[in-house]
């Protein structure tokens, strides 16, 4: 997820500081700060994981372990709506390989955010 992520901020900062600019600044910061939510999301949900597997390693079913798989859902969610808000408007972004670009990699970090989900759920993890 971190690397589709930084691939988006790449993306956008390269097109807001070509000559001509391919997208607006307030656009760019519309972007960027979705990108930087993601990655808080993404920082957070490491962190979550890591402590969920340890605790269900030591005590499997125990209820802060249950703490924690609520805790992934609320931050997936958060992922998802940042990456689908870029996903479902025109970016303003002028090159279409790199409007391309930023759309790949947020329908990547959302496809990833339902796979963490989905492997979550067939173990059992998440209700």
């Amino acid at each position: 997820m971190g690397r589709a992520n930084r691939g988006v901020a790449n993306n956008v900062i390269a097109a807001q500081q070509s000559t001509p600019s391919l997208i607006s600044v307030d656009a760019a910061n519309k972007v960027l700060t979705a990108q930087s939510m993601i990655a808080d999301g993404d920082r957070q949900l490491t962190f979550v994981l890591q402590t969920l597997g340890t605790c269900e390693t030591k005590t499997p079913g125990a209820a802060n372990c249950k703490a924690g798989a609520a805790q992934i859902n609320t931050l997936i969610s958060q992922i998802e709506a940042s990456a689908n808000a870029l996903i479902a408007h025109d970016l303003g972004i002028q090159d279409a390989n790199t409007s391309k670009a930023v759309t790949t990699a947020m329908s990547s970090i959302f496809a990833l955010a339902q796979q963490i989900i989905g492997a979550l759920n067939a173990a059992g993890l998440l209700q």
